[in-house]
């Protein structure tokens, strides 16, 4: 007995006494559906992780910009999202043909450092947003109500994201957003005074609605 996946053929100068018989090899059990999106789920969870131990320091470091930033996409979505479209086709354009010059090359590698680092932050500041309209804030967010914000709302996308049919989709509309309200944030193309802190007008008007009820 012997097993192999392919037929064995003696020479003629074997011999053999008795019978030769091939065994099939087990084939390996499909992988269940269960299994698929436990290891999924695991990565999904990795990557979410891995998200917030780069989360934390930012947010800690920079509490005003995030806030800000987020504001952006809740008062202009739209905007963002076409300035973050226009950033993710554009930068990455330049940066090729600024490659293929011999003084652009440095200017070429900021471009993609730059570009990577918008990519992988744009859903920081997105998952703050969805994060601040699920807690309902409505006055200006600690440190702590930022970085628990910003975990609910990264914890939604990553979620989403790993569902089929959506996720490419979804991934896309939060990439437009973040990259359009952190341009927005880095360029300062900041809105009209009396739009510029949301926080601020909310506050000022909440005791007036109080007395008006």
């Amino acid at each position: 007995h012997y097993t192999s996946p392919k037929e064995l053929f003696l020479s003629d100068q074997v011999v053999l006494k008795g019978t030769l018989q091939r065994l099939m090899a087990p084939e390996p059990p499909p992988s269940s559906l269960k299994d698929m999106w436990t290891s999924y789920a695991a990565v999904q969870t990795f990557f979410l992780l891995a998200a917030l131990l780069v989360a934390i320091p930012f947010s800690r470091l920079f509490p005003n910009f995030t806030t800000q930033t987020a504001l952006h996409i809740r008062q202009t979505p739209f905007k963002c999202a076409l300035i973050g479209a226009i950033c993710f086709c554009l930068i990455p354009l330049v940066s090729l043909l600024a490659l293929f010059t011999m003084i652009g090359i440095p200017l070429s590698c900021i471009f993609i450092t730059a570009y990577g680092l918008m990519l992988y932050m744009s859903k920081f500041f997105v998952g703050a947003t969805l994060g601040f309209a699920l807690l309902r804030q409505q006055k200006t967010p600690s440190w702590g109500r930022v970085f628990i914000a910003m975990t609910l709302g990264l914890l939604l996308i990553y979620a989403v994201t790993a569902l089929p049919g959506i996720g490419i989709p979804v991934w896309l509309i939060v990439t437009f957003l973040g990259m359009g309200a952190l341009a927005v944030s880095l360029a300062g193309l900041e809105g009209p005074k009396e739009n510029s802190n949301v926080w601020k007008k909310q506050e000022s008007n909440s005791p007036t609605q109080e007395g008006n009820a």
